[in-house]
């Protein structure tokens, strides 16, 4: 199975096996919260809400000039990126797509060693399989 990983670059040009990407039908509010889409107006409540608390707690200074700035901003929907990406050099089998299923459960009922040896709190909204395709052109130079 391991010869079937690719190596993608980044944006950075190093080469990893995985990487995190958008979760379709989901957006962030640019603050961290995760809403389904069709859900904007309790994320822009949520935002603004956000921004109150904050403003309230911090004394004069750049932070809070920043915060109010911010908070009059027109609310504004960014991608959930919510989802792993596993790159590879030709489709999986059934097999493996099973076993890489069944890793993904296995970990989300895990508890963190980073985080206080804490269990995950994360849930798996379900997989998907994308294909990418290049083509090619020839144009008259």
């Amino acid at each position: 199975m391991y010869d079937m990983i690719a190596q993608i670059p980044d944006e950075h040009g190093t080469c990893r096996p995985v990487s995190i990407c958008e979760t379709p039908g989901f957006f962030n509010n640019g603050i961290g919260g995760h809403f389904k889409d069709g859900q904007e107006k309790e994320a822009e409540i949520s935002l603004k809400e956000y921004y109150k608390e904050e403003i309230e707690k911090e004394e004069d200074g750049t932070r809070k000039e920043w915060l109010i700035e911010s908070s009059k901003k027109p609310f504004t929907k960014y991608d959930a990126m919510q989802s792993v990406e596993i790159y590879f050099n030709e489709k999986p089998s059934e097999d493996i797509i099973k076993m890489i299923k069944k890793r993904a459960e296995v970990f989300t009922q895990g508890k963190s060693k980073r985080w206080l040896n804490k269990q995950r709190t994360m849930k798996i909204l379900g997989f998907r399989l994308k294909k990418e395709t290049t083509s090619c052109e020839e144009i008259e130079i």
